[in-house]
């Protein structure tokens, strides 16, 4: 009776979100266009579990509703780079990190979890020599400075450098992502641009939920709304603008295949239609 109530007194889309708890329907203004992410092709992850030490390269265990959800393999060619968003304790924050392929601008891996920062920091550290040594950008805010330093004394493969104005790189004295006023809109409107664009594949229905929850607060900037979460989005929009900020992490190159000696000579041994092959162009065939 209850439902029913509920159903007759508000609204369909009301009733849609707060009733039946559709995360498809979000009332109000919404800062990432609703549109496109709509658009969006959700993607079941290829492995879901976590990653431990080993060498040369960590080991993958297989374990339900684990925290690492892997959407693709690393590729030889690809570049990578991991962004990461430190839980600070409050709310409903989770620890979370994105493995961003650079190259196709496509999400190729997820860390999401209730986890202690120092467990972040451990996972980004293995999924970044997982993904040939992607660089490590976590937040360095608050907490996050923990992170940085655990990180610091694992690997060296870490951003630094801070934002400038429009976005741009100024200087490195700083290791890690530091989200201040300055830097929150343009990471922000960085991840606006490649949503309504579609230019990026999110792939991850947790990372799709959350930018849907995405709105202006009455501070006038973008956040999550109540009872959201909106770590996977940070650790996007880090991802985002390191990409954008070292430009040669997104360049495309077309990859040749150069014959070595040996295909060389059997390309000849082919063409000439001998069975042994003494050198180029022997006999009347030039090639």
């Amino acid at each position: 009776d209850y439902v029913e109530r509920l159903k007759s007194d508000y609204s369909e889309s009301v009733v849609a979100q707060y009733v039946f708890g559709s995360r498809d329907t979000m009332i109000g203004y919404r800062y990432f266009d609703p549109g496109a992410l709509r658009q969006q092709i959700l993607v079941e992850p290829a492995r879901v579990g976590n990653l431990i030490d080993g060498f040369p390269k960590p080991e993958w265990r297989d374990q339900a509703g684990g925290p690492v959800r892997v959407y693709e393999e690393p590729y030889e060619h690809d570049r990578y780079v991991i962004g990461g968003d430190v839980a600070t304790g409050e709310g409903y924050s989770w620890c979370a990190g994105i493995v961003l392929n650079t190259t196709m601008n496509r999400v190729a891996a997820v860390f999401d979890a209730d986890a202690r920062p120092d467990e972040l920091a451990v996972q980004l550290w293995l999924l970044s020599r997982k993904y040939h040594g992607a660089v490590i950008a976590p937040e360095r805010n608050g907490i996050g400075f923990s992170v940085v330093t655990a990180l610091m004394q694992l690997t060296g493969n870490l951003f630094h450098g801070k934002i400038g104005d429009f976005g741009t790189q100024v200087g490195s004295d700083t290791s890690g992502w530091l989200t201040d006023a300055r830097s929150r809109p343009e990471m922000f409107a960085e991840c606006q641009r490649h949503i309504a664009k579609g230019s990026v594949e999110l792939r991850d229905r947790q990372l799709i939920e959350q930018c849907m929850a995405v709105t202006m607060s009455k501070r006038g900037r973008p956040e999550h709304e109540q009872g959201f979460r909106d770590d996977l989005v940070m650790a996007l929009g880090i991802a985002l603008m390191v990409r954008k900020l070292r430009p040669e992490l997104a360049e495309r190159t077309t990859y040749i295949t150069v014959p070595t000696p040996a295909m060389a000579s059997a390309a000849m041994r082919e063409a000439s239609g001998a069975d042994q092959g003494y050198g180029f162009g022997r006999g009347t065939k030039k090639v």
